[in-house]
C-alpha cells in the first residue's frame, strides 16, 4: 500500500532530490528546483499527480495550487509558505510540514519567489496552472 511516508522517506534519504511522487503505479523523483517537475508531471496524460502522495522540499502558493490542480492525495514538505498552507487546507489536502514561513523568497533572498508572486492574486488552481505552464524563468 502506497503512503505519504514512502514519499517522505525517499525525499529525506537523498539530498539530491527536491520532489518525490508516489502513486498506485509508479514512483517519480526530481532533482530540479522550483515548480518545473510539477509542471512536467501535469503535462503527462494521465497526470501521475492524480491520487498521488507527494513529498517536496519547499512549497509556495504556486506549487500548492498546481498540486491541487493535479489532484494529489496528501503532501509532506520541509518548508511551506502560509499562502500555500491556506490553499491546501481550503482544498482539504492533508499536509505535514516541518517549517512554516510567511512567504517563499527568491533564490537570491532579496524578494518574493517569482512563481509565488505570479500567483499571489490567484486562488483558482486551473487559473494558476494556465498562468504558470508557459512561464519559463528557469
Amino acid at each position: 500500500m502506497i503512503s505519504l511516508q514512502q514519499a517522505k522517506k525517499l525525499l529525506l534519504n537523498d539530498s539530491n532530490l527536491t520532489c518525490v511522487l508516489v502513486n498506485d503505479t509508479q514512483t517519480l523523483t526530481a532533482s530540479e528546483r522550483g515548480i518545473k517537475p510539477v509542471l512536467q508531471w501535469l503535462a503527462q496524460i494521465p497526470s501521475p499527480l492524480a491520487g498521488a502522495f507527494v513529498a517536496d522540499k519547499v512549497v509556495g502558493k504556486a506549487a500548492a495550487l498546481l498540486f491541487v490542480h493535479g489532484g494529489i492525495k496528501a503532501l509532506y514538505t520541509q518548508t511551506i509558505s502560509q499562502p500555500a498552507l491556506d490553499v491546501l487546507e481550503q482544498h482539504n489536502i492533508p499536509i505535514q510540514y516541518d517549517t512554516l514561513v510567511l512567504r517563499i523568497k527568491n533564490r537570491v533572498g532579496d524578494g518574493l519567489c517569482p512563481m509565488e508572486s505570479r500567483v499571489w492574486e490567484i486562488d483558482d488552481p486551473l487559473a494558476a496552472y494556465e498562468a504558470l505552464k508557459n512561464y519559463r524563468p528557469f
